[in-house]
């Protein structure tokens, strides 16, 4: 077996495709500008190991996606978390493997159904275990798309096959072990990045907020040269979350990023909306430059992994499209999603014990917000106890009602879109509804949506309790994404596709 490549300069920097034929020896491989490609492996990824060796196959943290020839096939390597996907289909006797979902449905023409109204569902209920099959199902009108989580894919020669990310023999009996583990994971990871034989080594990045899992990563990335940190000013409520006080104490540069300046972009929200259904990742769209060339190191997973008492399933699964938004916003952007957070996440039990173990007790505060392995790596480092981990916040764009999660021009392109749709007759057995009445239904229910937000704050806050009940019932009835916007994800997918169109 050999790989065949082809550049696809007007395609995504990061984004590949694989053309697999039963009998074939050569695999085809079309990709962008900044995927790295070597005689049996080719990657837009960085990993625990030596770069040059090509091992990204044989290790569970890795950030990014890529295939390597082994004796029994092809194994084409998705991320270690539920950040990153592989997305695959057998189409006319070809199989096609890609980490894009939407350069695999121009490749195959395809488009989201317009008849199924749940992706955005899909992708946020999706949970995959950390051990099993981890594939969900996405329509399409050229047929099924498998999205591949956290497992790889070989290709046999004949068939795809999904297998297990290999497991190493770890153990952590106390912070000492877990924290060695932690310092020379990344001290690997890092090396990977910025290996010289690279044709453009990874610089880092860390986003940074005064909560526990950010200020983490920054801890342990502090003894590395060219970090640098990027902090919002305020969280999605407002309030003040800047790590620019612990950047400072730590000695890692900082640049404080506007949440709100993607919204200075025209149809910021495509890439974002077209493979989580969400927005909720947007506000990173305002830190572009900081991330572009960079492995952004964060500290999603930390949850899971770093509360004392996180929330567990039996089996242990992971997910919920925190972070999805970034899969294919990545690739165009050119940088790799990395949630140290996750490394580890099958000793995972190992982890929760020793957050609650005596040893851990000095680091532990009082009340619902405490991760001791959290408070004692930054503390450790230097950080005073009160510049972190006090309250929790959050990044994520959420608008009150799904009716406002587009921004002026985004929403009369959906509007446009909506009419080209009817215009050739592509409406399904659903009546895809007329632009005027759809923008009719924004003008009236957006304020009364508001109103009503603005009631359940002031019940809440007068402790009206009889009240509450009733107007978060109002308000979930009507923030429901009914009649046009049902279709968002439809149209985000649409107007993603162009981006790999060859230019005229």
């Amino acid at each position: 077996m050999k790989l065949v490549y082809q550049p696809m300069a007007h395609w995504p920097c990061l984004s590949w495709l694989a053309k697999c034929t039963p009998q074939e020896a050569a695999v085809q491989v079309f990709h962008g500008s900044q995927v790295e490609i070597k005689d049996p492996w080719f990657c837009e990824a960085a990993w625990a190991g030596d770069f040059e060796a090509g091992d990204f196959d044989r290790t569970d943290i890795v950030a990014g996606s890529g295939g390597r020839i082994r004796d029994n096939g092809l194994c084409f390597v998705s991320s270690g978390s539920d950040v990153d996907r592989l997305h695959s289909i057998e189409k006319d006797g070809v199989t096609l493997v890609s980490n894009s979902l939407i350069g695999l449905l121009a490749w195959i023409e395809g488009d989201a159904d317009i008849d199924y109204g749940e992706y955005g569902a899909d992708f946020a209920n999706y949970r995959y275990t950390v051990f099993g099959q981890r594939t969900l199902a996405f329509p399409s009108t050229a047929g099924e798309i498998d999205l591949t989580y956290f497992s790889n894919l070989v290709w046999n020669g004949n068939r795809l096959e999904v297998h297990d990310k290999p497991c190493a023999n770890r153990h952590f009996n106390d912070f000492d072990d877990y924290r060695v583990f932690l310092q020379r994971s990344m001290q690997v990871f890092v090396n990977n990045a910025q290996n010289d034989a690279r044709s453009l080594p990874y610089k880092l990045s860390c986003p940074l907020s005064n909560g526990y899992d950010s200020p983490t990563i920054a801890a342990l990335l502090r003894e590395f040269e060219g970090v640098e940190a990027f902090t919002f000013d305020v969280d999605q409520q407002g309030a003040d979350d800047s790590g620019e006080p612990v950047a400072v104490a730590l000695g890692i540069p900082c640049h404080v990023i506007d949440r709100d300046a993607w919204c200075l972009e025209e149809l910021a929200e495509i890439p974002f909306i077209a493979c989580s259904g969400s927005i909720g990742d947007l506000a990173f769209k305002a830190a572009e430059s900081h991330m572009r060339g960079a492995v952004l190191m964060n500290g999603y997973g930390g949850d899971l992994l770093w509360d004392k008492q996180p929330t567990l399933s039996d089996p242990i699964a992971i997910g919920g499209g925190s972070m999805l938004g970034m899969t294919e916003y990545r690739l165009w952007a050119g940088f790799l999603n990395c949630p140290v957070g996750v490394w580890g996440i099958r000793q995972l039990h190992d982890i929760i014990r020793i957050s609650n173990s005596a040893e851990m007790k000095p680091w532990d505060v009082d009340g619902n917000y405490s991760r001791p392995i959290c408070r004692r790596i930054v503390e450790t480092a230097g950080v005073g106890r009160s510049l972190f981990g006090i309250s929790k916040h959050g990044v994520s764009v959420v608008p009150l009602a799904r009716r406002n999660d587009l921004g002026p021009v985004s929403r009369m392109d959906l509007l446009a879109w909506l009419s080209e749709q009817r215009t050739q007759g592509r409406t399904g057995k659903r009546s895809i509804p007329h632009p005027r009445f759809a923008r009719m239904l924004d003008w009236g229910i957006t304020p009364l949506v508001e109103s009503v937000g603005k009631a359940e704050r002031i019940a809440r806050r007068r402790r009206f309790k009889w009240m509450v009940p009733a107007v978060k019932a109002l308000k979930e009835t009507i923030t429901r994404p009914y009649y046009h916007h049902r279709y968002r994800v439809h149209w985000a997918i649409d107007r993603a596709k162009r981006r790999y169109q060859e230019p005229e």
